[in-house]
């Protein structure tokens, strides 16, 4: 964002620099909040409203790492709802006892 915002304020003043990153700051958002949800609901069957839940609760809780984490944690949660596991999933089962009669 730095350098877009530098070359303007050089060659044509700091209005237009204002305008480059409002401009910028516009279409991150857009990406963001609606063109990243909608891809997501389309490859993950996750809805729309549980992406941009997922974004801001994430983001918020731990900043940017948690927009970046937001969805497969939210998915994860989710499967993990659905599905708990308990002890018994965890312990591998004994082997069946092999008859070695001769």
């Amino acid at each position: 964002m730095v350098p877009p915002v530098f070359l303007a304020l050089l060659m044509f003043g700091w209005k237009r620099a204002m305008f480059v990153i409002i401009g910028l700051i516009v279409t991150q958002m857009a990406s963001d909040y609606i063109l990243q949800p909608r891809l997501m609901k389309k490859s993950m069957h996750i809805s729309l409203l549980e992406i941009m839940l997922a974004l801001m609760i994430w983001g918020f809780l731990l900043g940017p790492p948690g927009t970046i984490l937001g969805v497969p944690l939210t998915i994860a949660l989710k499967k993990y709802i659905q599905q708990p596991h308990t002890e018994s999933d965890l312990v591998a089962p004994e082997p069946a006892p092999t008859n070695t009669s001769t």
